[in-house]
């Protein structure tokens, strides 16, 4: 037994049985996991690509008014896409009586299917909405830009002018303007201060002269004293009669001796009174002058900055700042000009040395100064000396105290009739008359008749310019599209913008061309690459919701203000008042035709560099702006401009939409800027479709769920990498989920 055994253990037939057995049960089973997994692959690439059609099919169901503006959105709703979604996976398989007579290697069963869109990703979100704008627009933006805004990137105009180039003629206008505000504001200052100036100086040459009076005017008149006395000579030739008159007794005295006593008091009492009340006239002058020169509690070492000498002094900074001396000049009148300019600013003297005048004669002509010593009057001011000369020399019967006070009026105010040199006489004659004549000669440039021309001519071109931009008796009549557009945008999330219709400063208009030229030659230079994206945008703006005639900037009707015919400019500037976008958009190319002209001048002919000459470049600026923009905005211009910046090789014909396309590119400089007017636009779209883009998903997600029976042995499939099945029994379950977006 045994040895049959190990016959049949070790014998030929046994040995290769048994080796056969243990080759062929490996290639056994991985046979059969090799069929069942490709089984298991062809399955899933079945779900899937069912699942793919089904996607497609279902999103078909589009709303076909956005569809017409190249936007896409699921029009149904989500129990239309989950029957749909089903059907179309299950009609791409086959049932099990539909498979007689046909071999299948892999025929999955759907055991259930779901759909579901992602609400968050709808047409409202930036990055959708904008992502299909740029789809749409790929390739016909190219083509709808035509060759004109080509033409004006290649015309040239990038190198004709720098960038520093503006940088330095903004900056000289900017000061030369300074300068003139600095010194008219000086100057009114300043005048104000001689007003009162001019007081002390008619007190001390005019008035107490006439106060004194003219001994020679008394040389042929009458002893009698008359009801009227007219200074105080006429008090002191007089008064010896009237003390002889007063020593009579009173018996002595006729009725004609009592009125001339009574006439010299009466006289003396009111000269008194109207010789004092000279001097408290001023009070209060002294110290507007100080308060406009150097300021309330200032001095000329420590002034104010808002004071006529504070403003003088950054008037001098804003000079030097020029370095004029260094300022290469060939035109004459230029030349001429920049000498004005130099000799605006006065010297630190022209202050210090009027206060310190004025102040010595406010203490002299003030009522209490020292000490008064009777007798000399040495102490006494001439306010004092006035008061004196009435009361001790007339009324008191002092002759002594009379004589001493006529004595000293003599010396030292009756010799300045008589041409000699009293306290003030110098500072009044050398000091004070000297600065103001320097003072009016500082104002030559301001007083000059071409600057008060120029000024006069810059300011009424630009009113007239702006008049021209202002000129419509009626923005237009559609208020209700805009609060429509302003309560669709604030469901969006985004605020609509106010417009100041008011009258800008003209400085203020410059300014804002200068930075419109800067970012036209960014764009210009930038063109197109830092701006693709956002070209495609604005494109898909005018493809859709563009610019259109009328463009006329007069006329009752408003017609080319209306939403309807301006939807582009809304979309750009985003004011939600009927009619202002398309002004603001006039105004845009106003401020760049201006500047281009204003820089022509300046840079490009001769005498435009001097203060007077520049506002001659605005003035001609803005009348060559005015003259534009009535080419651009009428119809018989076919609303057309034959552009040639800066003598560009070749004119360029600028339409109103180009010059719009060019401020949308130029307003499309930043993400939120960017941001906001595709909030706009979405406001428009759905003003226009009626259609609220966050109801309407773009974005779908399907899950299939399938299952196929395993031929042979299902723990083997337990191996296999694959994240998207399971075994359940003897059955591989399929779960595949995708995304469909339009």
């Amino acid at each position: 037994m045994k040895k049959r055994l190990k016959r049949l253990i070790v014998g030929n037939k046994g040995s290769v049985s048994i080796y056969a057995i243990i080759i062929i049960l490996p290639i056994f089973l991985l046979n059969a996991l090799f069929i069942d997994t490709l089984r298991i692959i062809s399955a899933e690439r079945q779900i899937e690509n069912a699942m793919d059609t089904a996607l497609r099919s279902t999103m078909a169901l589009f709303n076909e008014k956005l569809s017409g503006v190249g936007l896409f959105s699921y029009a149904g709703d989500a129990g239309t896409a989950k029957s749909d979604f089903d059907g179309f996976v299950k009609d791409q398989f086959l049932e099990s009586g539909e498979l007689s007579g046909v071999h299948n290697l892999a025929n999955p069963e759907i055991s259930n299917t779901s759909v579901s869109f992602e609400n968050s990703r709808n047409l409202v979100d930036l990055d959708v909405f904008r992502h299909q704008v740029l789809e749409s627009m790929k390739y016909q933006a190219p083509m709808q830009i035509g060759d004109q805004l080509f033409e004006l990137i290649s015309s040239g105009i990038k190198d004709k002018i720098s960038e520093d180039e503006i940088d330095r003629i903004e900056k000289l206008q900017e000061t030369y303007e300074d300068i003139i505000t600095l010194a008219k504001e000086r100057n009114r200052r300043i005048d104000k201060a001689v007003k009162e100036i001019e007081k002390y100086k008619e007190l001390a040459q005019t008035k107490i002269n006439k106060m004194i009076g003219n001994k020679s005017d008394y040389n042929y008149a009458g002893k009698t004293i008359p009801n009227y006395i007219g200074d105080m000579e006429g008090v002191i030739y007089y008064s010896e009669r009237y003390l002889n008159l007063k020593k009579k007794e009173k018996k002595d005295l006729t009725s004609e001796n009592k009125d001339e006593i009574k006439n010299f008091e009466n006289e003396v009492k009111r000269l008194k009174k109207e010789h004092v009340n000279l001097f408290k006239q001023e009070r209060g002058s002294l110290q507007e002058i100080i308060k406009q020169f150097v300021g309330t509690g200032k001095t000329a070492s420590n002034p104010n900055k808002t004071s006529a000498m504070g403003i003088n002094e950054q008037l001098r900074e804003k000079i030097n700042e020029l370095d004029l001396d260094n300022m290469q000049v060939e035109d004459e009148e230029v030349r001429r000009e920049l000498e004005m300019l130099k000799n605006l600013a006065l010297e630190d003297e022209f202050f210090s040395e009027i206060i310190t005048g004025i102040e010595e004669m406010e203490d002299d002509f003030k009522s209490t100064v020292g000490k008064r010593t009777d007798g000399e009057y040495v102490n006494y001011t001439i306010y004092q000396l006035v008061e004196a000369f009435y009361d001790k020399a007339t009324f008191k019967e002092d002759e002594e105290a009379r004589d001493n006070a006529k004595d000293d009026l003599e010396n030292r105010i009756l010799y300045w009739i008589n041409k000699k040199k009293p306290k003030h006489q110098d500072f009044i004659k050398d000091t004070l008359n000297g600065h103001l004549e320097t003072y009016e000669s500082s104002k030559k440039l301001l007083k000059d008749v071409n600057f008060k021309d120029e000024e006069e001519k810059s300011d009424g071109s630009f009113g007239d310019l702006w008049e021209l931009l202002f000129s419509f008796e009626n923005l237009a009549n559609d208020q209700a599209e805009y609060d429509k557009l302003a309560e669709i945008m604030a469901h969006y999330d985004v605020a609509s913008g106010n417009a100041d219709l008011n009258q800008p400063s003209k400085s203020g208009f410059i300014k804002d061309a200068y930075n419109q030229m800067r970012e036209f030659l960014k764009f210009l230079s930038d063109f197109p690459t830092s701006v693709r994206n956002e070209l495609y945008i604005n494109e898909y703006i005018l493809a859709n919701y563009g610019s259109n005639e009328p463009y006329e900037l007069i006329g009752k009707s408003g017609d080319a203000y209306l939403y309807e015919n301006k939807k582009a400019e809304f979309i750009t500037y985003g004011y939600t008042t009927a009619g202002v976008n398309y002004f603001m958009f006039i105004k845009d190319v106003a401020l760049l035709l201006f500047i281009v002209n204003l820089l022509e001048n300046v840079l490009m002919r001769g005498g435009f560099l001097g203060p007077i000459g520049l506002l001659r470049a605005v003035g001609l600026a803005f009348v060559e702006t005015a003259n534009q923009i009535g080419d651009l905005t009428s119809e018989r211009e076919e609303y057309t401009l034959e552009w040639s910046p800066f003598n560009i090789r070749y004119k360029v014909s600028m339409t109103p939409k180009l010059f719009l396309r060019i401020f949308m590119l130029l307003k499309s400089n930043g993400e939120t800027k960017n941001n906001e007017k595709i909030r706009r636009l979405q406001a428009v779209v759905t003003k226009e479709t009626d259609i609220k883009l966050d109801e309407h998903p773009s974005y779908i997600e399907g899950e299939v769920e399938g299952k196929i029976k395993l031929w042979f042995i299902p723990a083997l499939t337990r191996v296999l990498p694959n994240s998207s099945g399971n075994v359940s029994g003897n059955e591989y379950v399929i779960k595949k989920k995708k995304v469909y977006s339009y």
